[in-house]
């Protein structure tokens, strides 16, 4: 008796500690990252699931952050470290710095104001 085409469809596929399963018309991507189970989508192409699954295998082996997970940072934080990057990295002037340093800080100032007066937003 004779297979239809969508029970040859393969729904999965491994590549190293990395596995990817269709879900419907979706392709995730399943492994252990720090002994935490991550499960992202990826999209309806498979050829992009392999790749991304390769790229995530090969970040776990080597034992880096995969483009699926990350550190949470605060802004303070999040704000140094961007004016760091700029000095030595980017070569921005002490000018420049001075400039995004302020424009920052104004922002953050209007941003407290306004959850002070509405509240965090999607609140019920």
């Amino acid at each position: 008796m004779k297979q239809s085409s969508k029970q040859n469809r393969k729904t999965s596929f491994q590549i190293g500690k990395v596995r990817g399963d269709l879900r419907g018309k979706i392709w995730y991507l399943t492994y252990l990252e720090n002994g935490k189970r991550l499960r992202p989508k990826i999209g309806a192409d498979k050829e992009e699931a392999r790749q991304m699954a390769a790229r995530n295998n090969s970040q776990i082996e080597s034992h880096t952050h995969s483009v699926f997970n990350f550190d949470p940072v605060g802004i303070d934080d999040l704000q140094q470290r961007w004016l760091n990057h700029h000095e030595p990295v980017l070569r921005s002037s002490l000018q420049t710095i001075r400039r995004y340093r302020a424009a920052i800080t104004r922002m953050l100032t209007m941003w407290n104001a306004l959850m002070n007066v509405t509240g965090p937003p999607n609140t019920p």
